[in-house]
């Protein structure tokens, strides 16, 4: 894999888990817009997450479909949960609630994601 190839695919991968990682240790100001908005952000940030994760698996390293989207899921799920624990030690607040959106925002785009594939594989099968 060519250098550029080797940045185009896990640059994504890098710059969403450190900007993740940055805004969940630091102090935000302000309170959400409604109750509870912050889970909505927090299933977004993971999704997000989630997706160019299972993309760099697949395009970087030949990873199948199917297993690309566990791990991504996992792994994003499990990068949560730790910054949920971490949070306790910065002065933030853990939330089991804030975990579980981003578990749940993980787990909805990638599923997504994988359908779309699994359906765009079957039409091309089809075509052939």
């Amino acid at each position: 894999m060519s250098p550029r190839r080797f940045v185009w695919i896990w640059a994504p991968v890098v710059v969403v888990t450190a900007g993740i990682g940055y805004v969940s240790v630091r102090s935000v100001g302000g309170g959400p817009a409604f109750p509870q908005s912050d889970k909505l952000l927090h299933g977004l940030a993971y999704a997000l997450l989630a997706l160019v994760l299972a993309r760099g698996l697949v395009e970087g390293v030949g990873q199948k479909l199917d297993e690309a989207a566990l791990v991504a899921c996992i792994w994003a799920t499990a990068y949560g949960g730790a910054l949920e624990v971490v949070q306790h030690f910065v002065g933030r607040t853990a939330d089991l609630f804030d975990a579980l959106a981003n578990g749940g925002g993980a787990a909805l785009a990638v599923g997504v994601w994988w359908a779309i594939a699994r359906w765009r594989a079957r039409r091309r099968d089809d075509a052939d």
